[in-house]
């Protein structure tokens, strides 16, 4: 493929099932389809850089299972597409029989990552013959190493810090030749010869995408700033190495995700009855009395309802022990008025319908459906929506729990996050609340403050939750994620990345002292975030929020 642009060509990679453009072939419908709360968001970024007059292309695996029970679904016409020869689909049996990212065990995923990545680096990069490669989280671990030695530049998303290893001799032989590149990968010793390497001494995929990356963003500044200069008990130490030494080098940054703009309740079909910020109680009130209803829930309009969506891997970052810690709060609290709804399935689903039965709690417990319908009506109906570890990719749910209404009740081991700050009724700043401690008492604590917070009067009450609602549904923008991604790709490149002829209003804040596309503008903000970031543990802790 040549170019036909003197536009700069981008190259999306991401291993998720995100985007299904307008004439795919074996007739895949037009639209998006999200499989995690990150892959909802990239096909939003991709709209939005398209939109401005970016010459953008997405290299993506050929889910043919996912992609035909996507047929089915009722689709957003309004929804934005990008033309047919943009989106390049990496083709292997293990693709077409396989889930989307995150529904399969480790191994698949390994194979499916190294298939992924060989069919970009074999077939798709000579025909997009791209100016950035722009690739996500440890799936494509490899391209950076090998986009520097084609001297492409690279940005690396890292928006979860789960990895993989594999030896140099099994990613050889799925067809992938490492060893043009082999000396800018990260291994677990410091390598010798290239045969002493090629067998015995594993890679880590994420750390190697770091290393190698011209340029690092991760979608979470605060967890960046947490992982560096934390105890290294809360990352492993090669990756609080690794990123503090491309911090110290200036080739890493944070930006912020935002949620797929359909998360509105205005104007969400799924739900039983939309609203808004000024309609809101009467709205949830009536979304909360479906959801019990289809739950099986006791039927309490009084009844302060929690939900706790879908979660990645639960038990690879303890999320099944603090579910199973919850319900045990629960049970001690039996005269409280309360509800707590899961968005689980499998092993996770099992285990807590028998810890609700254990504690004969089953009336006040319900277990949903995954599936995003189910996932937004929770929202909806919810008065608080539990965000349990910081370790993931979990900074998306609270945006869209405060978009819905839905206060958010995040554990923070160190009071640390983007989105949700502590809420304080008197101030009228804030807009969730954070907790910090694990065992049964200390989440009773946490419990009864939150429903102290949910039997204020309705005036004190309301009036938090229109100002987050609103300034929720205002914050979270993806045009200004595009323009921050717009003004990162041409700082790699130092020249401009779209015509100015192209560029389309955006409504953005006012631009910075050196203008919107400077480089060191958004550096200097991301520096500031992360090196004031201890003074989040001065706020005021839950019991000085409310009385």
């Amino acid at each position: 493929m040549s170019k036909s642009s003197s536009l700069p060509r981008i190259l999306f990679i991401t291993p998720e099932a995100v985007f299904l453009p307008n004439g795919m072939e074996n007739a895949t419908p037009d639209g998006w389809a999200a499989t995690t709360a990150f892959a909802a968001f990239i096909p939003c970024l991709i709209k939005a850089l398209y939109a401005q007059g970016v010459d953008v292309h997405v290299a993506l695996p050929h889910y043919r299972c996912t992609f035909k029970s996507v047929r089915k679904i009722e689709l957003n016409p309004e929804d934005s597409r990008l033309p047919a020869d943009r989106v390049y689909l990496a083709k292997d049996r293990i693709f077409y029989y396989a889930n989307p990212v995150g529904a399969n065990d480790k191994w698949k995923n390994t194979r499916i990552a190294l298939a992924l990545q060989r069919e970009v680096i074999n077939q798709i990069l000579p025909r997009v013959q791209p100016d950035i490669i722009h690739c996500h989280d440890w799936m494509s671990g490899l391209i950076p190493a090998m986009s520097r030695n084609l001297g492409i530049p690279c940005l690396f998303t890292v928006q979860n810090i789960e990895t993989v290893k594999s030896s140099l001799a099994d990613i050889e032989g799925l067809g992938i030749d490492a060893a043009a590149f082999w000396q800018s990968l990260f291994y677990d010793r410091f390598p010798g010869t290239y045969e002493q390497t090629r067998e015995t001494n594993p890679l880590d995929l994420l750390l190697s995408g770091i290393l190698a990356a011209d340029l690092v963003d991760v979608a979470s500044p605060n967890l960046l700033g947490e992982i560096i200069e934390g105890p290294i008990g809360l990352a492993q130490a090669p990756l609080k190495r690794v990123l503090a030494e491309k911090w110290e080098a200036g080739g890493i940054v944070g930006v912020l995700t935002s949620p797929n703009p359909s998360y509105n309740p205005l104007t969400d079909k799924h739900l039983h009855c939309n609203y808004g910020p000024g309609d809101h109680r009467a709205g949830k009130q009536a979304n909360k009395r479906w959801l019990q209803k289809a739950c099986g829930l006791v039927p309490d309009d009084n009844a302060a309802l929690l939900f706790w969506p879908p979660c990645l891997a639960p038990d690879r970052e303890g999320w099944l022990m603090i579910a199973e810690g919850f319900l045990e709060a629960l049970a001690g609290l039996r005269n409280q008025p309360l509800q707590i709804v899961f968005a689980a399935d499998g092993e996770f689903k099992t285990r807590l319908e028998g810890v609700a039965r254990r504690h004969r709690i089953d009336n006040r417990v319900a277990i949903g459906h995954v599936e995003d319908h189910f996932v937004r009506r929770a929202y909806a109906a919810s008065d608080f929506m539990l965000m349990p570890s910081h370790g993931n990719s979990n900074w998306l749910p609270p945006m869209i729990g405060l978009v819905y209404g839905s206060v958010p009740l995040v554990y923070a081991p160190r009071g640390i996050h983007d989105n949700v700050v502590n809420l304080n009724v008197y101030t009228s700043k804030g807009n969730g609340f954070l907790f910090r401690t694990l065992d049964t008492h200390g989440l009773q604590e946490i419990i009864k403050h939150v429903l102290r917070f949910y039997h204020l009067t309705p005036k004190v009450k309301e009036r938090q939750i229109v100002r987050t609602m609103m300034q929720s549904l205002s914050a979270f923008n993806h045009q200004v994620c595009a323009q921050k991604y717009i003004d990162l790709y041409a700082a790699m490149l130092v020249r401009p990345l779209i015509k100015p002829q192209e560029i389309q209003p955006l409504g953005l804040p006012p631009k910075g002292p050196h203008g919107s596309s400077d480089f060191a503008t958004i550096s200097d903000v991301v520096a500031r975030r992360i090196r004031s970031h201890p003074a989040r543990d001065e706020e005021p802790q839950p019991q000085s929020i409310v009385r």
